[in-house]
């Protein structure tokens, strides 16, 4: 990935010492000897809690820039780069503890969205906010409850104020705590996360949710309005 490397915790805490020694081997044994030319292009999207770094952007790179700029490229040595491997990771959501058995026997398929109206089923759409909109609401004498779902890393280097900082994958943990009386706001870098979070706080009975789909905080920051930075 973009500045940084797939996590190796995903599958659980035994197999991941065994995963980034693997890892370790992938990098300095095969990609680092690359000629310097070749281009590294960008796996996943910005904020992908697959990544154990905050990652480089969409645009791609080179195997000359990431020995420079990649922080697993500057852990050479194997038993440091498992230690740096292993550290500092954020949440993930609880269903990866199931993932593997579902992917050796196959998920169930389900028809898509099309079919789903075809049948006649139930469907909702999410209450749709913009970054404008956001802000008026922010300016009002009762703002409603911004919740930022992305990691705490990415959080911390810039955030909307007040914005209640939740991660998707422990947001099932906190919704005792979230006050229902409020109306909410939910955002990410870029809608996904903030989206999903949406349903299931509508599954838990919360109506009262919108949903920032832009670009998120980082687009919010982009227009110079006000952030802040470090913990809440």
């Amino acid at each position: 990935m973009l500045g940084g490397a797939a996590r190796v915790d995903l599958l659980g805490s035994k197999v991941a010492p065994f995963l980034a020694r693997w890892l370790h081997n992938t990098i300095h044994e095969k990609l680092l000897k690359l000629p310097d030319d070749v281009q590294v292009y960008p796996t996943h999207g910005g904020g992908s809690f697959c990544s154990a770094a905050a990652g480089g952007g969409t645009a791609p790179s080179t195997i000359a820039h990431e020995r420079l700029t990649n922080p697993f490229a500057a852990e050479a040595e194997e038993s440091s780069f498992v230690r740096f491997a292993l550290t500092g990771l954020g949440s993930y959501p609880s269903y990866y503890k199931y993932m593997a058995d579902i992917n050796r026997r196959g998920p169930d398929i389900l028809g898509g969205i099309d079919a789903w109206r075809s049948a006649g089923l139930p469907i909702e759409e999410s209450n749709r906010l913009d970054l404008e909109g956001l802000k008026q609401a922010q300016d009002l004498p009762a703002p409603p409850l911004v919740i930022d779902v992305r990691q705490r890393s990415e959080y911390t280097q810039g955030h909307i104020p007040g914005a209640l900082n939740i991660e998707l994958g422990e947001l099932q943990e906190h919704l005792d705590g979230l006050p229902r009386e409020l109306p909410v706001v939910t955002v990410c870098a870029a809608g996904m996360r903030a989206t999903t979070v949406r349903s299931i706080l509508q599954r838990d009975g919360r109506d009262n949710v919108q949903v920032v789909d832009e670009a998120g905080t980082p687009a919010w920051i982009e227009r110079g309005y006000p952030s802040e930075t470090g913990e809440e």
